[in-house]
């Protein structure tokens, strides 16, 4: 026989199901005796929408999320006890990977790391020993790009003493082996220099003695050529020898007496116009021999009172050091670049020497300073 309910108990089974909405239809159903289907009908029946889905009071939605909660906790918990088995014999590096994935998922720390033995402190001066660690990379790999990939450990490792870290040469090696970095490899150097000609020379002076402890005391210059697709254009510089900074330069696309005398008027004017600097060349060029030797230009030095000195019949290594800068150029703009124009090449060269070379770059012979920072630190010391 089918059972009846009073409308007064109907009533009472729709406020308790609404006012413990938190309980399932069909618990409360058990509760109270009704069939699910027979109380779904009339919680529908007092909904204005025809539903029976009730609406949870805010205490009511709390107790649902601690009980979720507390069965996450119970679920992590069994993981953990599966993770201390399997991570008993592994390292501790290991551990601490593991209990960073598993603080992600609102698992306290210190029950992790009191399930895989070990300590609170220790996981968090890992932590921050892995954030340090980014951070380290992240520098390194800035300053790698500052220099436009052109510089390797033996440089990149005083950048980093001076963001301050401490370590070594072999340290950022490995590192920027690790970050698949390396710098640009140069080309072989060969020489291009012949003396057959017949204009007078200037004696040795400089006897390869490239050490020089003041600013404008000897200078050094060269020319060397590089390719467009308009043709050749030809550089000639001026570098100080005691800081290794280029104090002129000029181009042009003829490798004439008028190139080296441009190049020697933009040193002595940005110089301030010293006197006795001494001026040392190559005795010589492959391609028309007369440029440093011609009238032009030794009138050029006698009238600004500077003495001239020429390297040796036969010896490119006695300019060693414009020749080694013209390497370092060629490996780090030139070589591998397809200049359209002269104009374009002219625009990098400016780049590269007056932005780069002189103010950033550092120089092993500078105690790893750039030519600009080590001027700087003399005038400073000479101010006392």
């Amino acid at each position: 026989m089918a059972k009846r309910f009073s409308p007064e108990f109907k009533q009472q089974a729709i406020d308790y199901a609404l006012s413990n909405s938190h309980e399932s239809v069909v618990a409360v159903a058990q509760k109270l005796g009704v069939g699910y289907s027979t109380l779904d009908k009339w919680i529908r029946e007092t909904n204005p929408t025809g539903s029976s889905k009730r609406q949870l009071s805010l205490e009511q939605q709390r107790i649902l999320e601690l009980q979720k909660e507390v069965k996450q906790l119970r679920e992590a918990n069994g993981n953990l006890k599966k993770s201390a088995c399997v991570l008993s014999d592994r390292s501790y590096q290991e551990k601490y990977t593991v209990i960073q994935d598993l603080a992600v998922n609102r698992v306290t720390i210190s029950s992790v790391c009191k399930c895989l033995g070990v300590s609170t402190s220790g996981y968090y001066a890992w932590r921050k020993h892995q954030a340090n660690t980014a951070q380290k990379y992240n520098d390194l790999k800035a300053s790698y790009w500052l220099h436009h990939a052109r510089l390797g450990a033996p440089s990149l490792v005083h950048d980093m003493h001076d963001l301050g870290y401490s370590m070594s040469e072999r340290t950022v090696g490995r590192m920027l082996k690790k970050l698949g970095l390396r710098s640009r490899i140069s080309r072989k150097y060969k020489h291009t220099t012949d003396s057959n000609h017949h204009f007078p020379t200037a004696p040795n002076l400089l006897e390869r003695q490239f050490t020089v402890i003041q600013p404008n005391k000897v200078w050094t210059t060269d020319i060397t050529y590089i390719c467009t697709k308009q043709g050749w254009l030809y550089l000639c510089v001026m570098l100080d020898l005691f800081s290794r900074r280029i104090v002129g330069w000029q181009t042009s696309h003829r490798i004439d007496r008028q190139l080296v005398c441009d190049a020697f008027h933009y040193a002595m004017a940005r110089q301030g116009y010293p006197t006795g600097v001494m001026v040392h060349s190559l005795a010589k060029q492959c391609f028309s021999g007369s440029q440093y030797c011609s009238r032009d230009f030794r009138t050029l030095l006698l009238t600004n009172n500077c003495i001239q000195s020429m390297s040796r019949r036969g010896k490119c290594w006695d300019n060693a050091v414009t020749e080694s800068f013209f390497h370092t150029l060629k490996g780090h703009v030139v070589h591998g670049s397809l200049f359209t124009t002269r104009k374009e090449a002219n625009t990098v060269l400016f780049d590269y020497i007056e932005i780069y070379y002189n103010r950033v770059r550092r120089h092993s012979a500078n105690g790893w300073l750039s030519p600009e920072a080590f001027e700087h630190k003399y005038f400073k010391t000479l101010e006392g």
